[in-house]
């Protein structure tokens, strides 16, 4: 009995240490189920985000190309709108040199139209002054021209100017008015008067006797003194120095003075046509008349003939600087300007509208754009792989 007891007494402790490390088995069993469990949790929690950050990354990478594409479709229309820009701005300039060539053109065809005016009052009216201001308002309108060729023609006006204004200033109003009161004082200039000696027997009574026939007594004296008395009055003797000019009657001295008065009309006549030849042989032939016909020792002839002289020093065909030369050469200046313009326009400087339309690299739509060499894509790494659980014993699954 007490074997039996002795035996069964040590196999209590022997059932408490078995069921302690079943215990302590058992709870390291639920620790590692925990463990792997919570370790199952992370892994998959990792994965879904390991897919979410993929799908993002694969979502950025599209978003990048879609990007990258539209960053080149804008660089293409970039470089077509500056094409088209360069097109436009060499239209620009072409319809710039054209309105500028078009504003030199108005410009020389007024000039013309001055230089025109300028050349019909110098040769028709003889107006200096006139002249002399259109040729200096050709000159201000070409001073507004912005090309070099026309300073020859403008240094060619300027000589002309000077040369105008070195001209005598006539005035034809003057001389016109000085020859028509020659022309009235015709009327009253004296002719030839008769000596006192012959005016002495015409004006002496006709029965008033002489001192020959008083002191004559004999018969025949007194004859002989009648007979001389009435010779004195058939005869008149002058003493003249000169050529003598018979007397002349009342109607050749009205035909003289008309025929005087036609003269200077003539020379009037002269100076509006500015005729140098006519109006110098009038007044020649007029002073001549004054000294033929009139008396020279009066001091209204002589004034006559003094006005005469002042008169034939006038040149009314001085030498005029020729305005025509100046139109011709403003006519070979417009076709050198429209020469060296069409020239200028035929040479492109940049691409017409037709070149863009030929050489035209925009992307036709069955064509897509080359990439960009310089926006490059990321490389996509590769899915990185599951981890794999050990179990207990150490040993991968």
């Amino acid at each position: 009995m007490m074997n039996e007891e002795q035996t069964s007494t040590p196999s209590t402790p022997v059932k408490k240490s078995r069921s302690w490390i079943s215990w302590v088995a058992l709870l390291a069993i639920l620790i590692a189920l925990g463990a792997w469990f919570q370790l199952v949790h992370q892994q998959k929690r990792s994965t879904k985000n390991y897919s979410q950050l993929q799908s993002s990354f694969h979502q950025t990478l599209t978003d990048t190309a879609q990007l990258s594409q539209t960053i080149t479709d804008l660089q293409t229309q970039i470089a077509n709108q500056s094409q088209q820009l360069q097109a436009l701005q060499a239209t620009f300039n072409r319809m710039q040199a054209a309105n500028s060539g078009y504003e030199t053109d108005i410009a020389l065809q007024q000039v013309d139209h001055y230089l025109l005016q300028a050349n019909l009052t110098l040769t028709f009216n003889h107006d200096i002054a006139g002249t002399i201001a259109l040729l200096q308002a050709a000159d201000q309108r070409l001073n507004a021209v912005s090309n070099s060729q026309v300073i020859s023609l403008r240094q060619a006006l300027a000589s002309c100017i000077v040369k105008l204004q070195a001209l005598p200033q006539l005035d034809y109003v003057g001389i016109l008015t000085k020859i028509n009161a020659l022309s009235q004082q015709t009327a009253t200039l004296p002719l030839f008067a008769i000596t006192t000696k012959t005016q002495m027997f015409h004006n002496a009574p006709e029965n008033t006797p002489s001192n020959n026939l008083a002191l004559a007594k004999t018969t025949w004296q007194k004859t002989w003194a009648q007979t001389l008395e009435t010779l004195k009055t058939l005869v008149v003797v002058r003493n003249r120095h000169e050529d003598i000019t018979p007397l002349i009657s009342d109607t050749q001295e009205q035909f003289l003075r008309q025929n005087l008065q036609l003269i200077l009309q003539q020379a009037s006549w002269a100076v509006l046509q500015h005729n140098q030849s006519i109006y110098t042989f009038s007044l020649t032939q007029a002073s001549e008349w004054i000294q033929r016909y009139f008396a020279d020792n009066n001091p209204a002839n002589q004034g006559f003939q003094t006005n005469i002289q002042q008169l034939q020093q006038i040149d009314l065909e001085p030498k005029l600087p020729d305005i025509g030369a100046l139109m011709n050469q403003l006519h070979t200046l417009q076709l050198e300007i429209n020469k060296s313009r069409t020239l200028s326009l035929g040479k492109p400087v940049t691409k017409n509208l037709d070149e863009e339309d030929e050489t035209d690299t925009s992307p036709t739509p069955d064509t897509k754009p080359a990439p960009n060499p310089s926006i490059q894509k990321p490389a996509i790494p590769a899915a990185p792989t599951k981890p794999k659980l050990s179990d207990s014993k150490g040993e991968l699954v």
